[in-house]
């Protein structure tokens, strides 16, 4: 992988956009980030990282809440693009995190979800490769071949997280290889083979427990037999030999079950011979019990014939009397149908006489006179004949006066709701006119509001200006007494500098001296001896002495070149402010100036901000009015348009409160006509039945007032009166024919029944109905007597049955069985036969239980075996793999692979080890126990060749353990990069750590460094070491300002020129 161009904005620290092209320092092969602390030399590495994999590397990832720059405008989207090589394949990847943005409608702010967009290079145009943020990252994972961790170790070789490695307890050290390098396939064997033995340690744990739980079953059923079949140590006994017990269990129980079975055999036949001898007393002792009975109920019955005689005919006599019954109750029914219409036919005379009184009814009695009832039903049927249109005519001139009425209430309505329309008319024509003059005036007022809103935006622009203005050139002021300070700060710094460089030299053969070591070569002259070493002087300077002092100078230059960006920065910014100040005040002119006056352009700076304040406050004065006048226009106008569309719809209401008043006028005199008509119809149908019909007239009812609606009213309930009296005086002569016709039907069944009465007397043999009302018996009686005869009959039939049968003819002569001891010999027999039975049953459950034994035993062994020879060989296996059982080391797999990788990652660390210390140190990988026998393997330990013996790597001294971490996290990296696949990676960065190198340390790692450019490959080193700047041409420099930070990128050519 090759980084060619990467560009990020409001990113990290960074607020605009900062563009680093990498291609124009890689001609150079090593070049430097440089930068103060804090600058944001990191965030270049996670701006890489964050583009490609959408977050920064774990160590990082909690050291800030967001991604977003606080520096950055509001408006700014942050954003980050990479272009890179990958595999010949050249890709640009763009990532947005997620942020917060102006809401594009309203006020306040709305989330906008992260995004991205890969793209690929082919035929001089980018191509979409993906959009979905699950689908980039796969892509990047599988093009790149590393997860992000993996990828920081490799090509960002993060600041401390190698140092740490080269510490970490073996624990911390196997869960970062776990990350960077992929034993998937060895710990999915580890899991497979411990769930394995799991499984089958579970299954044949079962298989036991099935044998267990069917050898209970059988226990159960061998329990209820008295033979020993040595089953006390089958639970002890060997799985293997279980079924060789059993079936020699089963084939002794076969012959106790046949023996068993055989003695049942013979107690149920004795069984069967006692109930034989039981039932036969028993039929003989009930024969004769049934002999005797019957010989007792014969002679009874021949005793007790004169009274079973008598009996029979009073029951003769009753039988004969219950058929004249219906005969007199049927008189009697006709004798009170009699009466009842006799009564009927009193009250109807009583109910006509009332209703209509004169007419011939009132004398009439009980005796009906056909031909009266006959004249009075024909004249009320000619009367009905007359109302018949009566009912239909009423309805009409109601309904007539009803819809009058309403027409004349209408016809007022209409006429109340003209006159209102008409004076709203001339109401609207007022206010219509009165609205026109004062938007005449409002109009007038609103044409200022562009002039007064120009003003306003100009006074309003120069005010801040000013203001501008005055803020930068306090600021430039301040700046410039940081930088005077700062100057001399730097020019002390730097004589010390001097004076210690001075100073070391007067002394440097003391410090030599202090090198020099018996038997050991001096560095000047070569020789072996050192009679008289220069001593150091008691104010002797070191190495480190100048080192702090040059740090503390360049660090002041560093300040002194700041503080004079920011004067040159406020200096442009407070010109730029005297621009717009001056533009604003021409544009705005003395259009608006008050007579007395002072003009803009001409006022000094001190009366400015006051004649501004001045103008402002008018502006916005005559702004304020003039919107309010706008405001009353569009109001007005609103008002206008209202009024006139409400002046319109009455004048439709004005036309339509006329139209519907002469309607209304019109119907009612049609309707008028129209009941006028209809009242004379009517009254000729009540005067044709009062000529007609038998019903009494009332003179004084048929008088009706004066006025249409008066007398339509009291003709309708004259009318429906006469149909009302009609109908009853009608009811009441028609009832009054019907009661008189069933009397004399009533009269002519009497007679009849009475025939049929005395017929039937004669025909059953009384003289009379009295004489057949004594022989007469309830039911109940009747049914009591004639069952008490049929019982006697039915007992004496079959006590004569029992006498002449034969086998109780020849129970009678044999002699009384005794059944107790009958039953006392059934009872022991099947006492017997029970127990023989229990113990052939109980023999041959437990026969069928050890056959069942047998077959389960067999089954679950069988089922079981290829688990039981497997668990043999898995579970020492599987004690291995996790380090228990003959792992000695106690090393899990897992382990003992991390542990290869981490011995080929020393070998390839001590590479560059070797150069960096001149062959003095060199790591070793041990899989000695750790303490208190814990697992082992991922030991680390430095050899020194000058002792000639092993430490632990905490020893090291904090150059020396920058030079070991730095070259195990590039041995990480060569390991990783193999273990990925191989591809080849050409931009590689290390970040920070060279601050604690001495100057021959530091050659011995740039020789590492340069030698990692072989082949084209571009390292960056990021540090704020300034003898790197004088080292490595090429460089990335970070500015940091209160504004946020700026990149500048310097090339070998840029320098060049």
């Amino acid at each position: 992988m090759r980084v060619h161009r990467l560009s990020l904005q409001a990113f990290g620290p960074y607020a605009g956009q900062e563009v680093v092209d990498f291609d124009a320092l890689s001609a150079h092969g090593l070049h430097l980030i440089h930068g103060a602390t804090g600058a944001g030399k990191t965030s270049i590495l996670d701006a890489i990282c964050f583009a490609l994999y959408g977050r920064i590397p774990g160590a990082r990832t909690g050291q800030r809440e967001t991604l977003v720059s606080d520096h950055a405008s509001p408006g700014v989207r942050p954003e980050v693009v990479l272009e890179f090589t990958v595999s010949g394949r050249r890709l640009r990847i763009e990532r947005s995190p997620e942020h917060t943005a102006a809401k594009k409608r309203g006020t306040g702010t709305t989330t906008r979800q992260a995004k991205v967009l890969l793209e690929e290079r082919r035929d001089g145009r980018w191509h979409v490769l993906g959009t979905r943020l699950d689908e980039v990252g796969a892509l990047i994972t599988d093009l790149l071949g590393m997860q992000i961790d993996q990828f920081a170790q490799v090509v960002l070789l993060p600041q401390g997280e190698f140092a740490h490695f080269l510490r970490a307890r073996p624990e911390e050290r196997s869960e970062v290889l776990r990350r960077l390098f992929d034993i998937s396939r060895f710990s999915d064997a580890e899991a497979y083979l411990i769930d394995r033995r799991k499984v089958l340690r579970a299954a044949v744990d079962d298989s036991q427990g099935q044998l267990r739980s069917h050898l209970a079953r059988a226990e159960e059923a061998m329990s209820e037999i008295e033979v020993d079949l040595g089953h006390d140590v089958w639970l002890e006994a060997p799985a293997g030999e279980l079924p060789a017990l059993v079936e020699e269990a089963v084939r002794t129980l076969n012959v106790q079950v046949t023996q068993a079975m055989a003695e049942s055999d013979a107690a149920s036949q004795a069984v069967d011979q006692a109930h034989g001898a039981q039932a036969a007393g028993i039929t003989t002792a009930r024969l004769q019990a049934q002999t005797q009975e019957a010989a007792g109920v014969v002679a009874a019955f021949a005793d007790a014939a004169d009274d079973r005689r008598a009996r029979v005919e009073r029951l003769d006599a009753a039988r004969r009397a219950e058929l004249i019954a219906p005969h007199r109750a049927a008189g009697e029914r006709r004798q009170r149908a009699v009466d009842t219409a006799a009564t009927a036919v009193r009250r109807a005379v009583e109910t006509a006489a009332e209703h209509l009184p004169g007419v011939g009814v009132d004398g009439l009695g009980d005796a009906v006179s056909r031909p009266v009832i006959d004249d009075l039903l024909d004249r009320l049927r000619l009367g009905e004949r007359a109302l018949q249109a009566a009912g239909s005519l009423a309805d009409r001139v109601e309904l007539l006066a009803q819809r009058l009425a309403t027409h004349r209430r209408n016809a007022a309505g209409a006429q109340a709701q003209l006159t209102a329309c008409v004076e709203r008319r001339d109401a609207l024509v007022a206010e219509i006119a009165e609205v026109a003059s004062t938007l005449e005036q409002r109009v007038s007022c609103a044409a200022t509001t562009p002039r007064a809103q120009r003003a306003l935006e100009l006074v309003e622009t120069a005010a801040q200006a000013v203001a501008d203005g005055d803020r930068w050139l306090t600021l430039r002021e301040a700046a410039t007494d940081a930088a005077r300070i700062a100057a001399s700060h730097y020019a002390t710094l730097e004589q010390r500098v001097i004076t210690l460089r001075t100073h070391r030299l007067s002394g440097i053969a003391a410090e030599l001296g202090a090198q020099l070591a018996e038997g050991a070569p001096c560095a000047v002259c070569g020789s072996t001896d050192h009679p008289h070493p220069a001593q150091p002087s008691a104010d002797s300077v070191t190495a480190e002495d100048i080192a702090t002092a040059e740090t503390a100078a360049r660090d002041a230059a560093d300040a002194l070149t700041e503080h004079r960006q920011e004067i040159a920065r406020a200096t442009a910014h407070q010109e730029a402010a005297l621009a717009v100040r001056g533009s604003a005040l021409h544009a705005l002119g003395d259009a608006a100036r008050e007579p007395d006056e002072v003009p803009m352009h001409d006022a000094d700076d001190a009366a400015l901000p006051e004649l501004l304040e001045q103008r402002m406050r008018r502006a916005r004065v005559e702004l304020r009015e003039g919107q309010q006048a706008q405001a009353d226009v569009d109001r007005i106008r609103s008002e206008q348009v209202a009024r006139k569309g409400a002046l319109a719809d009455t004048e439709d209401l004005v036309r339509a409160a006329r139209d519907a008043s002469a309607a209304a006028q019109a119907a009612a005199s049609t309707t008028s006509d129209d009941l006028a008509e209809s009242q004379d119809r009517l009254s000729a149908v009540l005067g044709e039945h009062s000529r007609c019909c038998a019903c009494p007239n009332d003179p004084d009812a048929e008088r009706l007032p004066t006025g249409l609606e008066g007398c339509a009213e009291a003709l309708v309930a004259q009318a429906r009166a006469r149909l009302e009296t009609h109908e009853i005086h009608q009811r009441a002569v028609e009832a009054l024919a019907a009661a008189g016709l069933t009397l004399d039907a009533a009269e002519r069944e009497l007679k009849r029944a009475e025939d049929e009465l005395s017929s039937a007397l004669a025909r059953q043999g009384f003289d009379t109905l009295s004489q057949a009302g004594d022989a007469e018996l309830a039911p109940a009686e009747r049914e009591v007597l004639q069952s008490a005869l049929d019982v006697e009959q039915e007992a004496h039939a079959k006590a004569r049955g029992v006498l002449e049968m034969p086998d109780a003819q020849a129970a009678a002569a044999r002699p009384t069985p005794d059944l107790a001891a009958l039953a006392e010999a059934v009872t022991q027999a099947k006492h017997l036969a029970r127990q023989l039975q229990g113990r052939a049953a109980a023999a041959e459950r437990a026969h069928r239980s050890l056959e069942n034994l047998h077959t389960r035993v067999n089954a679950t062994l069988r089922d079981s075996a290829s688990d039981r020879r497997e668990l043999e060989v898995l579970d020492p296996l599987t004690d291995s793999v996790i380090g228990a059982g003959d792992n000695l080391l106690r090393m899990r797999l897992t382990s003992y692979v991390l542990a290869a990788r981490l011995e080929a990652v020393t070998a390839l660390a001590n590479e560059k080890l070797h150069v960096m210390t001149g062959g003095r140190y060199r790591l070793e990988h041990t899989d000695d126990l750790a303490r208190g026998g814990m697992r082992s393997g991922l030991g680390l330990r430095v050899r020194d060749a000058w002792t000639g013996k092993s430490r632990d790597t905490a020893t090291l001294s904090g150059g020396e353990s920058f030079m070991a971490s730095l070259a195990l996290a590039l041995g990480l990296g060569d390991a990783v990069l193999h273990d990925a696949g191989g591809r080849e990676l050409q931009t590689l960065f290390v970040d920070e750590g060279f601050g604690s190198l001495d100057e021959e340390s530091l050659e011995q790692v740039m020789e590492v460094l340069d030698a990692l450019r072989a082949g084209g490959r571009a390292v960056g080193i990021v540090s704020h070491v300034r003898e790197l700047q004088d080292r490595i041409p090429a460089q990335i420099l970070v500015h940091k300002t209160a504004q946020g930070s700026t990149i500048d990128v310097v090339s070998p050519m840029d320098q060049v020129a």
